[in-house]
């Protein structure tokens, strides 16, 4: 089959938010949850690691730890396949929600230490205000949070590697050795993109070991594959038919090609695909990875 609904995984987190409070996890859920766990991300895929990306789904009431995660060559180092990059899409965002993103001002490693364990950290973070259709690209080493009363579109490396450096007196583990071994000591220089309704197809973000793409037309397409490695598809806006299945609004599906693409009016999905270091050559988006035909 060249189109392949991913199973999705519901994973409790202190930050999350309960499942009846959110019609879309009700919609997703395939068995019983405890009701006394609050959801805080849905994972989509196998989980057993063979996945090139990892397609997660994040509700919040609470703000995440302060974290960063570190690179490939870090993780190598240490023993892991790879480092975290990743990036978000920003699906609901209730009123004066925010996202952290690296420090107000550059500062050394012990300076971040001492603000991370007398609790100034916060403070120090860059704070900035998100609305749904925000793309964010969140490169390793950046220091970051995902704050309250947001639901985001999570694509990332499939390394769920996090080094806490703040977490809001939850008790959790932190990890200030790491985390300060890793981190960017400076500000975040990186611009908020925003999904495009101009266009049918356009780049989101092109960094790093992936890029994203949003795709939004009216009607049908043919997707033709060049290379062996599958694209991730989300549908973040109504739905769409994939030879001949329903995809539903936040659902992930593994593309193949070839296989056709059939959009509603109003209705937008993220794509993503890994840069895949397995082919010679290697094979970079966009035109060489593949192609859409009306």
């Amino acid at each position: 089959m060249s189109a392949v609904p991913l199973p999705c995984q519901f994973h409790a987190k202190p930050w999350g938010s309960e499942l009846a409070s959110v019609p879309w996890l009700t919609a997703l859920l395939e068995s019983d949850w405890p009701a006394d766990q609050k959801v805080g991300e849905v994972w989509f895929g196998t989980g057993d690691g063979g996945q090139e990306l990892l397609i997660k789904l994040l509700t919040t009431t609470e703000p995440l730890s302060i974290q960063v995660h570190p690179d490939d060559a870090y993780a190598r180092q240490q023993g892991w396949p790879c480092g975290k990059h990743e990036a978000w899409v920003v699906l609901d965002a209730q009123p004066g929600a925010c996202i952290g993103l690296g420090l107000r001002q550059p500062m050394s490693a012990q300076q971040l230490r001492d603000a991370a364990r007398d609790g100034r950290l916060p403070q120090l973070l860059h704070w900035q205000p998100v609305r749904p259709g925000d793309v964010i690209d969140v490169p390793p080493g950046t220091i970051h949070a995902i704050g309250a009363g947001l639901s985001l579109l999570e694509i990332q490396q499939p390394a769920d590697l996090t080094f806490r450096l703040f977490d809001f007196a939850r008790g959790r583990e932190l990890h200030l050795d790491e985390g300060c071994a890793v981190s960017h000591l400076q500000p975040y220089r990186r611009a908020i993109t925003r999904l495009d309704d101009s266009r049918e197809r356009v780049v989101l973000c092109d960094a790093g070991p992936f890029t994203l793409e949003a795709w939004q037309w009216v009607g049908p397409r043919t997707l033709e594959g060049r290379g062996s490695d599958p694209l991730c598809l989300v549908p973040v806006k109504g739905a769409c038919v994939i030879d001949g299945q329903a995809a539903p609004v936040r659902t992930a599906w593994h593309l193949h090609g070839p296989c056709r693409l059939e959009m509603a009016p109003g209705t937008v999905c993220v794509v993503a695909y890994a840069h895949s270091e397995r082919l010679s050559p290697p094979v970079r988006p966009p035109a060489e990875r593949f192609a859409l035909q009306a």
